[in-house]
C-alpha cells in the first residue's frame, strides 16, 4: 500500500481531506456565488428580465415608475448583463443602515395624557400658547399654524421602520395612520403598523401630526425646567398641581401612511427595497391624479391588518434615512 503523509495511507488521507471541505467555512464549493443588484434598462426591461432568468438569475423587484428592476445574479451572470441588450448599468444592491436617533432621553412619568383635537386644537394652536413647540418655532411652523396651515387633508408616506397604529400605546397620533404596507416579506415579520416593529418609524410620525397633551406635576424637575427655559410652551397649573406641555407636531392634522422598509430587528434594508417603497408611493400618487377612488383594497384598519389602498392623495413622502455615496444625484434612488 502506498503510504501519504506521515506514513498514513494515501485513502485514508484523501478521505480526511474530503471531510474537511464539507466541513470548512468559506471554501468555493460551499461559496454562494449570487449576489443582489439593480439594473438599469435603456427602455422596456422586458429583454432584460428574460435574460436575467436565461443565465439563472431572478427578478426580486420590478419597478413601475422607471426602468429598472433588482434581481439576483451569479457573479458570471453579472458580467454577462453588462454587454447585454437593454442594459444601462448593473450596480450592486447596498445596505441602507436603518435610522436611529442620536440620543434617547427618558423624563420623569407624566400624570396623565390626552388627545387635543378639533377646536380645542385650533385654540391651543391660536392662543395657548405662542411658542408651545420649540422645534415648531425654530421652523417656523408656529406662524403657519397660526395662520390655519396644519396640514389638513394632507397624506405623508413615511418610509421607515413602520408607524404603530394603536391609541393606546401611542395616543399621540391616534386616528392619524390609515393604513399601510410592509415591504419586508420575511416569515413572521409585523405588519406596517405594529407596535413590534422598530420604533424609528413610529417617532417619525409623532414629529409630523402629534396632536396631545401630557400633564406633569408642576413642582417635579421635567415642568420646572420647561416653565425656566421655553415658559410659552407649558401652561402651568393647568389644573392644581399640574401644567400642560402640549406636543404638537408641524402638522398636526395631517395623515400618515407606512411604507414599512426595516424589519423589527433593526437591521439595515437593500436599496432595492427603499427603491420599491418610494416607487409605490408614485404609483398611489399616479392613481389618485388618473382618477382612481381613495378606498380601501385589503385590510381591516386594525394594528396588526392596516387598511391597503391603491391610490392616494400623497403629497409629502418622508424619509429619515440614507447613506453615503460617490454617485450623488445621479444614481437610482436620489433620481425616485
Amino acid at each position: 500500500m502506498k503510504r501519504g503523509f506521515f506514513g498514513a495511507p494515501l485513502a485514508r488521507v484523501a478521505h480526511l481531506f474530503i471531510f474537511l471541505l464539507i466541513l470548512t467555512p468559506g471554501l468555493p464549493a460551499q461559496a454562494d456565488d449570487h449576489e443582489s443588484v439593480i439594473i438599469r434598462c435603456s427602455a422596456s426591461c422586458d429583454i432584460v428580465m428574460a435574460r436575467v432568468s436565461a443565465l439563472g438569475g431572478t427578478i426580486t423587484h420590478e419597478y413601475k415608475n422607471v426602468n429598472a428592476v433588482a434581481a439576483r445574479v451569479s457573479i458570471g451572470g453579472r458580467a454577462a448583463l453588462l454587454t447585454s441588450e437593454g442594459v444601462l448599468r448593473v450596480y450592486k444592491d447596498a445596505e441602507i443602515a436603518s435610522p436611529r436617533p442620536i440620543e434617547l432621553v427618558t423624563v420623569e412619568a407624566a400624570a396623565g395624557m390626552a388627545p387635543i383635537m378639533g377646536q380645542d386644537l385650533e385654540d391651543i394652536i391660536s392662543d395657548l400658547p405662542a411658542d408651545y413647540n420649540f422645534n415648531n418655532s425654530l421652523i417656523g411652523a408656529t406662524t403657519l399654524h397660526n395662520a390655519g396651515h396644519t396640514g389638513a387633508g394632507v397624506i405623508v408616506a413615511v418610509i421607515d421602520t413602520g408607524t404603530t397604529n394603536n391609541p393606546v400605546i401611542v395616543a399621540s397620533i391616534a386616528g392619524d395612520v390609515i393604513g399601510g404596507e410592509n415591504f419586508v416579506l420575511d416569515p413572521g415579520e409585523p405588519g406596517a403598523t405594529s407596535r413590534l416593529n422598530d420604533p424609528h418609524g413610529t417617532w417619525v410620525a409623532t414629529q409630523i401630526s402629534a396632536n396631545i397633551g401630557f400633564l406633569f406635576f408642576s413642582d417635579r424637575t421635567f415642568a420646572q425646567s420647561v416653565l425656566a427655559h421655553a415658559p410659552d410652551s407649558v401652561i402651568p397649573d393647568f389644573f392644581p398641581g399640574l401644567s400642560l406641555i402640549p406636543m404638537i407636531g408641524v402638522a398636526p392634522n395631517a395623515k400618515i401612511y407606512a411604507l414599512k422598509v426595516f424589519d423589527a430587528s433593526g437591521a439595515g434594508a437593500p436599496e432595492s427595497r427603499i427603491i420599491a417603497a418610494m416607487d409605490r408611493a408614485i404609483t398611489l400618487k399616479r392613481n389618485f391624479n388618473d382618477g382612481m377612488r381613495s378606498v380601501p383594497v385589503s385590510g381591516d384598519g386594525t394594528e396588526d391588518n392596516p387598511f391597503v389602498f391603491d391610490s392616494l392623495d400623497i403629497q409629502v413622502v418622508n424619509m429619515s434615512l440614507g447613506g453615503p455615496t460617490l454617485f450623488a444625484g445621479r444614481d437610482l434612488e436620489d433620481q425616485l
